[in-house]
């Protein structure tokens, strides 16, 4: 083989680690397109007066059960699904602000919710993950879902989110250890903060426990609905 020849074929099977990606190779158009096309016919097909009607609400489905099928299986929110999320909630409202006649057939909530939805839960999502350790796909999801909800909804949804993955994540504890050296790892784990040196820290199989992580996707689908349904 020559010399030209060898380089051309050591260069088609080489995958270099800093390449850049192709971008057709990747479903963020497919995910984009999908949710406009998809939102469109939920629109036209169902009552837009419904808090999950319009283009908006599909996207909020659709977005949802893409994140909570890969949180379950891989541990991992794609960017694909909540960048293009963000970018069709953003879009969606500023179309319906310079024309409000589709304001409804497209769920929008008006741009200032919309922005205040994405925008305020981008930061506070970032604050708490920041202390709990948490995932950067979970902080994108909420955010991308402020887009779409807007800021009243989005509170809410978080709100019940929370309450949700609390009892599930207290009940898989207790099954786990039992209610009392839950309660013990508990009073442990803060004491030892409150009162170091006189308060001893939980064991460190109690510590994994309470520092282990669960995908919140599913969660996160639980808030929404819950709030979609009140």
């Amino acid at each position: 083989m020559s010399p030209n020849k060898r380089m051309s074929t050591l260069a088609k099977n080489t995958v270099l680690p800093f390449s850049m990606p192709d971008f057709e190779s990747h479903p963020y158009r497919t995910f984009a397109i999908g949710c406009v096309v998809g939102g469109c016919i939920w629109a036209s097909v169902l009552p837009v007066n419904w808090t999950l009607g319009g283009v908006a609400g599909f996207v909020v489905l659709a977005l949802l059960a893409t994140t909570t099928v890969l949180d379950l299986q891989f541990r991992r929110i794609p960017n694909w699904a909540t960048y293009s999320a963000f970018v069709i909630g953003i879009g969606l409202n500023v179309i319906a602000h310079f024309a409000e006649n589709w304001s409804a057939w497209l769920g929008a909530v008006g741009l200032g919710s919309s922005l205040g939805g994405g925008l305020g839960m981008l930061a506070i999502m970032f604050v708490i993950f920041s202390l709990s350790g948490g995932g950067a796909g979970d902080v994108k999801l909420a955010a991308s879902l402020g887009t779409l909800l807007g800021w009243d909804m989005i509170l809410q949804a978080m709100l019940y989110s929370f309450i949700v993955a609390g009892a599930a994540l207290a009940c898989y504890a207790i099954w786990t250890i039992g209610p009392l050296e839950l309660f013990i790892a508990c009073f442990r784990s803060i004491g030892c903060r409150l009162a170091p040196g006189m308060i001893a820290p939980p064991p460190s199989q109690h510590r994994v426990l309470l520092k282990k992580q669960f995908p919140l996707a599913p969660f996160f689908t639980s808030g929404v609905l819950i709030a979609a349904l009140l």
